[in-house]
């Protein structure tokens, strides 16, 4: 795993290498420290109980922080529609905004990584969420998707 987010933060920074936009640079930079903090979590995790709770944690955040994403782009949208004279939209898109702030409780009441997998998969109609949702955050993928979860066993390294 620790090689995976080393090979991401290494394609991040080449990006970064290649670019002369602020907004950019920013989200990049961005990025990279997530990773190399996520990297760090891993290393230090002492054993395969530790190491799922790092990845609890960041996959929480990760799904999280895309909601708050979408909701933010959803509010814009109902400010945008409000010279509209069509309601229905409106009012859907406010629906919307409540359902994922609704899913943003239920991801922040999980209490298991089994849990918050079966949540995040069972929302994937929702933009932001399933598959690629949650995992995908500023154009960087996961690097562990669900079928790469560590299982709680009796192999307490950290190497991956």
């Amino acid at each position: 795993m620790v090689d995976a987010l080393e090979n991401m933060t290494e394609m991040l920074n080449s990006q970064l290498d290649n670019t002369t936009d602020e907004n950019m640079t920013e989200m990049l930079n961005e990025q990279i420290t997530e990773l190399e903090t996520l990297s760090s979590e891993i290393s230090a995790a002492s054993g395969a109980e530790e190491l799922q709770d790092v990845v609890f944690t960041y996959i929480q955040a990760q799904a999280v922080d895309s909601l708050e994403m979408e909701i933010g782009h959803l509010e814009e949208m109902v400010s945008n529609n409000e010279n509209s004279t069509d309601e229905n939209i409106s009012e859907s898109l406010s629906s919307r905004i409540t359902e994922l702030n609704a899913l943003i409780e239920e991801i922040n009441g999980a209490e298991s990584l089994e849990d918050l997998m079966e949540l995040i998969s069972s929302s994937e109609g929702m933009p932001g969420m399933g598959v690629r949702g949650p995992m995908q955050h500023g154009g960087s993928d996961c690097p562990m998707g669900p079928g790469k979860i560590p299982e709680n066993s009796a192999d307490n390294s950290t190497e991956a």
